[in-house]
């Protein structure tokens, strides 16, 4: 049985940032975006290597890109702080070993 073909450009460099897909692999992902859309999700087996599609509201992607964010910020302004502070406490190590 052929479930078509439906995979991520992102493998090919000239079709980067695009859904790849025969005739039958897209046909399958339009009837599951408009079962998703009626229902809020759909999971099929036909989808290539996606299992399912799913409705989210507007708010959830704003929210999600502002939560990811604001992690990887905090990660990088912590792991400036805690070299900063381990170079400066060197630094005083450094100077109280000359003053001895």
């Amino acid at each position: 049985m052929d479930n078509g073909n439906l995979i991520d450009g992102c493998d090919y460099p000239e079709h980067e940032d695009c859904l790849l897909g025969d005739e039958k692999g897209l046909r399958n992902l339009i009837e599951a975006c408009e079962k998703a859309l009626e229902e809020g999700e759909c999971f099929t087996d036909n989808l290539g290597e996606y299992s399912g599609v799913k409705r989210l509201n507007s708010s959830w992607f704003d929210q999600e890109y502002n939560q990811e964010s604001s992690i990887k910020d905090k990660v990088i302004l912590y792991t400036i702080v805690t070299v900063v502070g381990g170079l400066l406490l060197i630094g005083v190590k450094t100077v109280v070993q000359w003053l001895i």
